[in-house]
């Protein structure tokens, strides 16, 4: 096994514990997954504080996006990412975009109950990185996960790393 993955924060401090966004397609389903492994290892050890950084999933390729209806399941799947991350009691929540799905997700996590900064909405990855330097503490976990378009676990130095042995 590999050691647990650090996050580096701009002024060179380590905080923090990557899970890894999983290979393939960022969909709907991969999202819930990775949202309910993520409050598994948070609430095993409450010291913990859990951060879901989202971005916009990848589309189906037969999304339409001249087609209102289908737009609007588009924004749905995403409000109910939000609404689920409430639900599974993740601390903070950053919706990362300015589509109308993010708004969706973020929507959703606001009217599940999440008040204040526990979510937000930002317009690109640099903004997500900020507030992470300000608030992420040493034993928080955070999971990354955007569609292949935003490249967000790009962003975050995410991509292929692994969650290491302490979860």
């Amino acid at each position: 096994m590999t050691p647990p993955t650090r996050l580096t924060l701009s002024d060179g401090r380590t905080a923090g514990h990557l899970l890894s966004q999983p290979t393939g397609p960022v969909t709907q389903r991969s999202v819930r997954t990775a949202l309910r492994e993520l409050a598994d290892v948070v609430h095993a050890q409450p010291e913990r504080r859990s951060w879901a950084i989202l971005g916009e999933l990848d589309p189906p390729d037969e999304l339409d996006v001249h087609d209102a209806l289908e737009m609007t399941r588009w924004v749905v799947s995403h409000d109910e990412l939000g609404r689920l991350a409430v639900r599974l009691d993740i601390a903070q929540v950053i919706c990362v975009g300015t589509s109308r799905a993010m708004h969706g997700l973020h929507q959703g996590a606001v009217m599940e109950g999440s008040w204040g900064s526990e979510a937000v909405l930002v317009s690109g990855p640099k903004e997500a990185l900020d507030i992470l330097d300000a608030q992420l503490g040493q034993d928080d976990v955070v999971l990354v996960m955007g569609g292949r378009e935003l490249r967000l676990a790009e962003s975050f130095g995410a991509g292929g790393v692994s969650k290491g042995e302490d979860f």
